[in-house]
């Protein structure tokens, strides 16, 4: 595809498909996908053999190096999985879509720069609805297995880009009528920077959407395994009043709710018995989700109960005060 260099503040190197806008020691290392990683649980252990947690909390250098060491060693297992899902009935992606459709409804104009595009998963839902995309990633093999993946769907107007979203960003002033995120501000360790780039890059009257893991919802991300980690040691952060308290910080108006209630946190789930047959239980705790989806999205049930597996992020930018502050502070 044809790079619009428009969008950027200078022009960048180009390999397999990726432009690449990596600082020179990350941009300098190549780490192999690990062809073996089935689970993050083996790559994150092999990563985190020789670092310690607490170090990432404040030191957005040594947390960006893990986040790509991880990201690269497991993109062709992050893949695997993917398409391991699919095969056995979409478990996974049906909610995925949904969730995509969910944000996409809230979206203004068509272009749209996804930051921690990852593997181009939800890409293919964006393309599919006329977005420009502009897709980033800190991991060159990530979007690298992306980039087959979507070409093989027939998707091939995308532009990605090899990305640290812990500095300053490489665009220009904006340019974006949405900026999106999927759980990336749990890898990030200098929120002030990541959430202010955003906003210097999105057009007046453009949105800023992110979704990032509810850490008030414990016992979900608990079992998921992600809170307190090394890779997602900020997700432990990522409650709606920690976000209030950071867009207070930085003068920034914006709406913060939770979405995406577990069924059985619902009337209309909690007293239900799943049968043990696995099909008869897909097809059961689809339906419960899909019901619970409707009323969530369109009646907003539950918007402002905070129990949601979501933490929402959503601002609408305006022109004046806003943009002039946010200048300033990175100047």
């Amino acid at each position: 595809m044809k790079i619009n260099w428009d969008l950027f503040d200078k022009q960048y190197p180009i390999k397999n498909g990726v432009v690449n806008t990596l600082p020179p020691e990350l941009a300098k290392k190549y780490i192999r996908p690990d062809l073996d990683a089935h689970t993050f649980d083996v790559v994150h252990n092999k990563v985190m053999k020789d670092r310690t947690k607490a170090e990432f909390l404040k030191d957005k250098e040594a947390m960006a190096d893990m986040q790509m060491d991880f990201y690269d060693r497991m993109a062709a297992g992050f893949q695997g999985m993917d398409d391991n899902d699919q095969a056995s009935g979409g478990i996974f992606w049906w909610k995925i879509r949904r969730l995509a459709k969910y944000d996409a409804s809230v979206m203004k104009g068509k272009s749209i720069l996804f930051v921690g595009a990852g593997n181009g998963r939800l890409i293919r839902f964006f393309a599919s609805k006329g977005f420009n995309v502009v897709a980033t990633d800190i991991s060159r093999n990530m979007l690298e297995v992306g980039i087959v993946k979507n070409k093989s769907l027939g998707i091939n107007d995308v532009t990605y880009v090899a990305q640290n979203a812990e500095i300053r960003f490489p665009f220009k002033d904006e340019t974006f009528d949405n900026i999106y995120s999927l759980c990336v501000m749990n890898h990030i360790t200098d929120w002030n920077n990541y959430i202010t780039e955003k906003m210097r890059c999105l057009k007046p009257g453009g949105v800023l959407l992110e979704r990032l893991p509810n850490a008030s919802l414990w016992q979900f991300w608990k079992m998921q395994g992600v809170l307190y980690e090394g890779v997602e040691i900020k997700a432990a952060y990522c409650n709606p009043d920690t976000v209030k308290a950071k867009l207070q910080e930085l003068d920034i108006s914006g709406e913060v709710w939770t979405h995406d209630h577990q069924v059985n946190q619902t009337p209309i789930g909690r007293n239900i018995r799943i049968p043990v047959y696995y099909s008869v239980y897909l097809i059961v705790n689809q339906l419960l989700y899909n019901i619970r989806s409707f009323l969530e999205d369109y009646a907003k049930l539950g918007r402002n109960d905070g129990n949601g597996i979501y933490t929402m992020i959503k601002i609408v930018k305006t022109k004046g005060d806003i943009q002039t502050s946010i200048k300033d502070r990175i100047l």
